[in-house]
This record gives C-alpha cells, sequence and structure tokens, in this order.
C-alpha cells in the first residue's frame, strides 16, 4: 500500500486530469528536491501506474491508463457511500483470506479490499482463481447481514443477480449464471464469486460475509489451460474504477432494498443448469 506522501502525489496527478504539472511545481509543494519527485514519481511507477513524462512540461498519467485508485473509486461513489473503508493492495494473497482475518476481529465494520493482483486466489472449494496483474478486479466486500435474516442461498443469488444487472448494463455482452454463482459469457467463465463469513449457530442466519468477487477485464497473463476456459468482460471505455463503484453500490441495492421476488426473477432468468 502507498505511503501518505505518495498518495499525496497520485491524488495531484489524478486531480490534473490528464494535464502535465512540472517537478519544479511539484518540489514546491511538497518542499523537496526535484529529485526526490523523481524518486517518488518512480515508486509509483514501481506500483503499476501509468505516469508519463513530457520534455519541458511536466508528468501526467494519461487519461487513458486504468489502473486501480482508492482516490478514484471514492470519487465515483455516491454521497451515502463515500466513507465506507477502501484497502487498496498491489499484491495480496487473496482479498477474500484478508477479509476474513479481519472479520476474526470483534470491530469489523463494512468495508471494500481490492488488489491488482493476488498471488493465491481463491474459488470454490480447492480450486484457484488466477488473478493477474491489471488484468482483472479481484475484490471483497465485507458485509453485515445479521439484521436482514438471509441464509447463505439468499446472499449467493443476490449477488449473482447483482452482478449480471450491472455487467449486462455496461456491456452488450450477454451473460449466463452456473450456479451457484460463476458468471459465464457465451459459454466461457469472466466472473467468480467466493462467498464465505459467519452465521448464528442456531438460526443457521448469515451475520457477515464476505463476497469475493472476481472479474476478468483481460486475459493478458492468464495460461493456456484457463484461456480455453474463460473470457473477459468488455469494459468498451469505461475504467475498472468506474465499474468497481457501481458493484459496490448496486451490491448493497441487492443485498437490502431489493425485493426476493425481483432477485429471483433475475436470478432464473439468467441461471443455466449445468450438468454434475
Amino acid at each position: 500500500m502507498l505511503d501518505t506522501k505518495k498518495k499525496s502525489l497520485l491524488k495531484i496527478f489524478e486531480d490534473q486530469g490528464g494535464v502535465p504539472i512540472s517537478g519544479e511545481e511539484l518540489a514546491s509543494r511538497f518542499h523537496v528536491s526535484r529529485n526526490a519527485i523523481w524518486k517518488m514519481v518512480n515508486a509509483l511507477r514501481k506500483e503499476g501506474i501509468q505516469i508519463e513524462a513530457k520534455q519541458n512540461t511536466g508528468y501526467y498519467i494519461p487519461k487513458s491508463a486504468d489502473y486501480l485508485s482508492a482516490y478514484e473509486i471514492r470519487k465515483k461513489l455516491p454521497d451515502a457511500f463515500k466513507r465506507i473503508p477502501i484497502s487498496l493492495f498491489q499484491e495480496i494473497d487473496s482479498t477474500n483470506s484478508e477479509a476474513i482475518r479481519r472479520m476474526a476481529s470483534t470491530n469489523c465494520p463494512d468495508q471494500l479490499i481490492i488488489s491488482e493482483m493476488q498471488t493465491n486466489g481463491r474459488g470454490h472449494g480447492d480450486n484457484k482463481f488466477i488473478s493477474p496483474p491489471q488484468s482483472g478486479i479481484y475484490m471483497t466486500v465485507i458485509y453485515h447481514v445479521a439484521s436482514k435474516h438471509f441464509s447463505a442461498k439468499d446472499v449467493t443469488e443476490r449477488t449473482a443477480a447483482a452482478l449480471v444487472t450491472v455487467l449486462e448494463s455496461i456491456s452488450d455482452q450477454s451473460f449466463e449464471i452456473h450456479a451457484p454463482n460463476d458468471i459465464f459469457c457465451k459459454g466461457k467463465k469472466v466472473c467468480g464469486v467466493l462467498t464465505e463469513g459467519f452465521a448464528d449457530l442456531e438460526n443457521h442466519e448469515m451475520e457477515i460475509i464476505a463476497l469475493g468477487i472476481g472479474i476478468n477485464t483481460s486475459v493478458k497473463g492468464l495460461p493456456d489451460d484457463i484461456l480455453e476456459k474463460a473470457d473477459f468482460v468488455q469494459l468498451g471505455n469505461m475504467k475498472r474504477n468506474e465499474l468497481v463503484a457501481k458493484l459496490l453500490v448496486v451490491l448493497y441495492q441487492f443485498l437490502g432494498d431489493i425485493p426476493l421476488d425481483e432477485v429471483k426473477e433475475i436470478y432464473d432468468k439468467h441461471l443455466v443448469e449445468t450438468a454434475v
């Protein structure tokens, strides 16, 4: 994760909206030398952020750059979501594993955990979710559901219905749900979901859950054997930060406000029965 100075520098670049800013101006703002700015810029580049330099003009992030940013995600969120904690990693074992570690604490608020890559992304059972850098969205939402009286099945169906709703709203592709909640396009998997959590032992209702979502936005970095059965979501001009923000909002809607009969209608419409 980025330290405070690098976060501040990244925010300046993001606020510039692709307009270059000189090293001299940045050095003045941070009260450091231009060489120190150059080192900070290179450190951000090593984190996967595409920073260009234009001679006699300065540094800038191209408008076409697609990197994950907690700041940019938060900018896309409506006011009701502005305060939700967002933890962004450049690399992590698994966002779900991190969520489970945090959920073991007695003070674990709703939050978003997201990473540019996972070294041990997990799927159902012993399956792995291959998560190469800058080729997807690998996120987990920690969500308290104790007051909703949801079973694990309810959460599964609501999550899958939310996903196909969002994906079909931003893409011309058509999507299918392969039980319980993996998302396919033209027979190939584009999105995996892993729901884990803690339930009340007496009534079996979920109390707090980790909603892990992995979406392929590219096939770059996927091994050949995975390419035979995987595809990606075509985002067009949409950046991943915008999709993450949209996903978060719609997930909360489907886990809260959307009536169960509407959820079931969406889920059943997209569900494809697969052979066991």
